[in-house]
């Protein structure tokens, strides 16, 4: 079976590093192996609302979701390429930095030495 990557563009930045490490990972791949790109943010998509359990019946898709859902039935593997942003940092209300705790090995979850 021949296969094909599906590269699902996630990130904030066109052309930002996260694109550019995409790009250059796909280069790597062997001659002949199938790829596509799909901005997602360039696509018009509806919030998700899982309606598997609510008895209604499946809505229509929106227009861009059938070109998604076709290049993700089509490809073996699927490469979701988002950027690792400032929101897990820890930043007070005035945006200034926090310290982080230093590592303690005292306490009740410590199984030491």
């Amino acid at each position: 079976m021949t296969r094909s990557f599906l590269f699902l563009l996630a990130g904030a930045r066109a052309d930002g590093n996260s694109e550019l490490l995409a790009r250059t990972a796909a280069e790597q791949l062997p001659g002949g192996t199938g790829q596509r790109r799909l901005d997602l943010t360039r696509l018009r998509l509806p919030d998700f609302t899982d309606e598997r359990h609510t008895g209604k019946p499946p809505r229509a898709e929106a227009e861009d979701e059938t070109p998604l859902r076709r290049a993700t039935l089509a490809a073996t593997d699927i490469v979701i390429v988002r950027g690792v942003e400032a929101v897990a940092r820890p930043w007070t209300r005035r945006g200034t930095r926090r310290r982080a705790a230093p590592f303690s090995r005292s306490g009740p979850s410590y199984q030491g030495e």
